[in-house]
């Protein structure tokens, strides 16, 4: 299913529940992604803080980065959406920076849906493709973990 994203969804930050300090763990509700970069640079520190995400909830663009996280989980239901990368809402990137820009995406995923991604989910621009937490883990069960109830 392509959903279209609107203006004030690309402008809009990240809306996550905070990270449960007594659990160490941050829950995904609803977060549109945002910038690359920043989104890397917040992995690594959740990396470093031996931080739990679970994604309940929609994830779009960067934060589906969260899946490069070795204790990150999805709920089967779970919705997340993939793009290729653009360097303004709207705005295609360059060539150039388009595969650089997809690269550093489809690092942060395990192979079959890395492959996926570079083959097809990087050819969508102003919408997203979406799949639901039990397709994206039955695309790399060994990697991606569904969350327990």
């Amino acid at each position: 299913m392509y959903k279209a994203l609107p203006l004030a969804l690309l402008l809009a930050s990240c809306s996550v529940a905070p990270t449960n300090q007594s659990t160490n763990t941050k829950t995904v509700i609803y977060d549109e992604g945002g910038f690359i970069d920043a989104r890397n640079h917040e992995i690594q520190q959740l990396k470093r803080d031996n931080t739990k995400v679970e994604i309940k909830g929609v994830c779009i663009s960067a934060c589906t980065m969260y899946l490069s996280l070795e204790n990150t989980c999805v709920h089967p239901d779970a919705s997340l959406g993939f793009h290729g990368a653009t360097e303004l809402p709207f705005i295609p990137a360059t060539p150039k920076n388009k595969l650089k820009y997809d690269l550093r995406m489809a690092k942060h995923y395990p192979p079959n849906l890395r492959k996926w991604f570079m083959e097809e989910g990087r050819k969508i621009i102003i919408l997203w493709k979406t799949k639901s937490g039990q397709e994206v883990h039955d695309m790399d069960p060994s990697y991606i973990k569904l969350c327990k109830d």
